[in-house]
């Protein structure tokens, strides 16, 4: 369970860092629910079925291309590359204590949190590319080095 008062923000290292920070903490913040909500009899869509306009508030067009055409690979053939939800780690929504680090390089977003009753710390990389929207996220890859980018591109 996600607690809204253990989100950790840490202060931005220069100026250039804080709207790639905003971009991961938006989405956070939009989809805190998950972590709260067994939606699987709920008529609410998670992050991962969210129509395109949604997932460009987050990712890049090349992410979202590759969202949108594993969606429909899952729709007709059950589960296809990505088995899993970058943004949580793992198949199943979880997280307490989230954090989301600035580093001095504006393009890498480090969050890390804990699955409740579990004290392993979850270690994710976000890769975010400047584009005329804004910052968006390109990749998430995980503590193991497992890339949502290079999942989705197999």
């Amino acid at each position: 369970m996600l607690s809204f008062c253990g989100i950790c923000y840490a202060a931005p290292v220069s100026d250039k860092a804080v709207e790639p920070n905003n971009t991961v903490l938006r989405l956070y913040k939009d989809f805190a629910w998950e972590v709260l909500l067994d939606t699987s009899e709920l008529k609410v869509q998670g992050l991962i079925d969210q129509p395109r306009p949604v997932l460009t508030r987050y990712f890049d067009n090349k992410l979202v291309e590759l969202l949108l055409a594993d969606r429909a690979c899952a729709e007709k053939n059950g589960v296809c590359k990505l088995d899993y939800l970058p943004w949580w780690g793992g198949q199943d929504p979880g997280a307490s204590d989230l954090q989301i680090l600035a580093t001095e390089d504006p393009s890498i977003i480090n969050v890390h949190f804990k699955y409740p009753g579990n004290s392993q710390l979850i270690r994710l990389k976000f890769v975010m590319t400047q584009t005329k929207a804004g910052w968006r996220i390109s990749d998430i890859i995980d503590g193991a080095g497992n890339s949502m980018l290079r999942t989705l591109t197999q």
